[in-house]
């Protein structure tokens, strides 16, 4: 029944101080209980941001023991729940990003489902929050880890095979990829075979004629990417 209807039910007409006398005393009391609980608020009671583990740049990250809950289930529905996966990006169930369920009992654990691809790797690590807003806006519960992202190395190209005669130049191509779509590659080359990438650039101008003193020299790419980096062997045809 609505508290104004109570309200009425129970004020319907002035009492007599007969009737006055014969209120029951806990009638003032069901009318205190009943006020308190339409003011009372419900409210996400706690939120916890689970565990992870170090990830692969572009590889996927999934939340792992995220949940929340909530300390009266059933009554405050319609959560809205979203991921700062620290890298300028989030995930919301408002923009159906995230997967959760309403809980079914007051104060038990309901579990956050959602994933994130970290395009780069960072020095240190990634700060994640989730943040769970109850369903009257004005109750918020947060919970926060970190993620480490690992780099990952490029994959080279020394392309080839090359071919070279006596005395003659040949303009080298290195090429590479890397999952790190902001990640800076720098190219260097071998092409003396003493161990040293003392070359520069993807694109060298080489001498192909054939060393005096190492006639089986071997040629390599190195391109690195920040601590990462892969080595290739060129591959020549005389």
């Amino acid at each position: 029944m609505p508290l104004s209807d109570w309200v009425r039910r129970l004020f319907r007409s002035k009492p007599s101080r007969g009737q006055e006398a014969a209120r029951r005393p806990d009638d003032f009391v069901q009318l205190r209980v009943r006020r308190m609980e339409e003011r009372r608020v419900f409210a996400v009671s706690a939120v916890t941001a689970g565990t992870s583990s170090p990830v692969n740049e572009g590889s996927l990250f999934s939340l792992s023991g995220a949940s929340y809950q909530d300390n009266a289930a059933g009554l405050n529905k319609n959560h809205t729940i979203t991921v700062d996966w620290g890298d300028g990006t989030q995930s919301s169930t408002s923009n159906g990003t995230l997967a959760t369920s309403e809980p079914t009992a007051a104060n038990t654990n309901t579990t956050i489902v959602g994933s994130h691809v970290y395009a780069n790797n960072q020095v240190g690590h990634y700060n994640v929050r989730i943040t769970v807003v109850g369903a009257d806006a004005s109750t918020l519960t947060s919970a926060a880890m970190q993620v480490v992202v690992n780099n990952v190395a490029p994959t080279a190209n020394a392309h080839g095979p090359y071919t070279t005669g006596a005395n003659a130049m040949v303009t080298l191509t290195g090429t590479a990829t890397d999952v790190g779509i902001n990640d800076t590659l720098t190219y260097s080359w071998d092409l003396d075979d003493n161990g040293t990438f003392e070359t520069l650039g993807p694109s060298p101008i080489f001498d192909g004629s054939p060393s005096p003193t190492s006639p089986d020299r071997k040629e390599r790419l190195r391109v690195r990417s920040r601590s990462r980096s892969a080595i290739r062997k060129l591959r020549r045809a005389r």
